[in-house]
């Protein structure tokens, strides 16, 4: 079936991966909101649509922050906050910044937002989701090209202790759809690839990404086709129950 897909059996049982940021959790505010609202703090003046348009634009065009040889000389914490930097500086700067606006300490206030838990909201579907899976016996983790600050956002939200393993790029070094990625979360959990599933809302590097790397099956979320959480737990207990 189109959106889900299993490759290999193995006498393990599954481990169940989830994406972070569009399958579990979704922004409180939309981002061109809170870059304009935030922003008229320290005298930027911007319009939300056309904030929100640049930030799309802007995502799209930065390189990887873990691409092989991307400042290999720098700390995680450090490459992360200099990417996210630069992001933000390319939205402010084409939605066109006063010379009066303190752009560090805007930058530092909008990266610190985005650690706490008001920033973010839980998809309906995911606790009943994540109770049905553990409550089965699965192992259940995060696999995220987020940064260090989903500890702090998956706490603040009641979350944090629903998983066993949480996996990020900023760690690892590499992002989905880079077969290191998954790799590192398959050891993580001390599975071979081939007893682990992947669920995720991206086709790309959540769906494509897991079968590539080896992964014993994925689902491609999608709620507006009624792909939701609740059809991808059913999903994995059905992959469990044929090993």
């Amino acid at each position: 079936m189109p959106g889900q897909q299993t490759q290999t059996q193995s006498p393990d049982p599954p481990a169940v991966f989830f994406d972070a940021v569009g399958t579990l959790v979704h922004v409180s505010e939309a981002v061109g909101e809170t870059y304009a609202r935030i922003g008229a703090d320290f005298g930027f003046l911007l319009d939300p649509d056309e904030a929100d348009a640049a930030f799309r634009r802007a995502f799209a065009e930065m390189p990887d922050a873990h691409a092989a040889g991307a400042a290999a000389t720098e700390r995680g914490e450090d490459r992360e906050r200099r990417w996210w930097r630069d992001l933000v500086w390319r939205v402010y700067s084409t939605t066109g910044i006063p010379s009066k606006g303190d752009f560090e300490a805007c930058f530092e206030t909008l990266f610190a937002h985005y650690s706490d838990a008001s920033a973010w909201l839980l998809f309906p579907d995911v606790r009943p989701a994540l109770e049905r899976l553990r409550a089965a016996g699965m192992a259940v983790g995060i696999l995220s090209n987020f940064d260090r600050r989903l500890a702090a956002a998956l706490g603040g939200l009641g979350i944090a202790d629903c998983f066993c393993q949480v996996v990020i790029s900023a760690e690892v070094g590499a992002s989905k759809p880079d077969p290191a990625i998954f790799a590192a979360a398959a050891r993580a959990m001390g599975r071979p690839a081939s007893a682990c599933l992947h669920i995720g809302d991206d086709a790309d590097r959540d769906y494509r990404g897991a079968l590539d790397a080896g992964f014993g099956g994925a689902f491609l979320v999608d709620r507006r086709n009624g792909r939701d959480l609740g059809a991808a737990a059913d999903w994995a207990m059905a992959q469990g129950g044929r090993r």
